[in-house]
């Protein structure tokens, strides 16, 4: 929520993420379900239910059955009740639906439903997990927005040209993303820190209440 790092690699692959988290990392990681993130058995994992809600809409769309409606809007309002709760009952509730979900035998009547479902038996406590600890959001939409700016730029310049260019760019898109996140203006921030250097101080803080 307070800081944001970008690191721009020629692929996501596994070698260039082991890289940004180590073995050692303490926090929680909450993503898509991609499977260089999954395999990592030794992190905490937090899914994204905005990613399941598009899955469940999109598997509605294309086979507009009743049943895959309904489920889908059932999983809407579970993601919707889970984030208002703020008791342990309503909590424990919400996830005794969501098991639910992978148990009832109407869903399991429809195939398209059935990899979705799957991905919840499988990795069911990463996409209950928001519901166990207040600072685990339950999806990843504010990473999305500190992305959308470079995918944007990416779209229109077709990306960096060299190694330090791209170095550059993740370097500078994790200044102004920090410094948006903690409402300190870029505009503001630019003078101090070439003040700084010229006069070989500290650089200012990109983080509020820090020096």
């Amino acid at each position: 929520a307070q800081a944001s790092y970008f690191n721009i690699a020629r692929s996501r692959g596994a070698d260039d993420f082991d890289s940004l988290l180590p073995t050692d990392f303490q926090g929680v990681l909450v993503t898509d379900f991609y499977g260089v993130y999954t395999r990592r058995n030794d992190l905490l994992h937090a899914y994204c239910g905005a990613h399941m809600i598009c899955r469940a809409k999109r598997i509605a769309e294309i086979e507009p059955h009743e049943v895959n409606i309904e489920f889908a809007d059932k999983l809407i309002a579970l993601y919707k009740k889970g984030e208002a709760a703020t008791d342990w009952e309503t909590r424990e509730r919400v996830r005794t639906t969501f098991r639910w979900l992978t148990t009832e035998r109407r869903f399991a009547r429809r195939p398209e439903l059935g990899l979705l479902r799957q991905r919840i038996r499988k990795r069911f406590e990463g996409i209950v997990a928001f519901l166990g600890r207040d600072d685990i959001p339950w999806n990843n939409n504010a990473t999305e927005r500190d992305l959308r700016p470079l995918c944007v730029y990416r779209k229109i310049s077709r990306g960096t040209r060299s190694a330090n260019g791209s170095s550059t760019l993740g370097h500078w898109m994790s200044i102004t993303q920090t410094l948006r996140k903690n409402g300190i203006p870029l505009a503001r921030w630019i003078p101090d820190a070439l003040e700084a250097h010229r006069f070989q101080r500290p650089l200012p803080s990109v983080l509020q209440n820090l020096p």
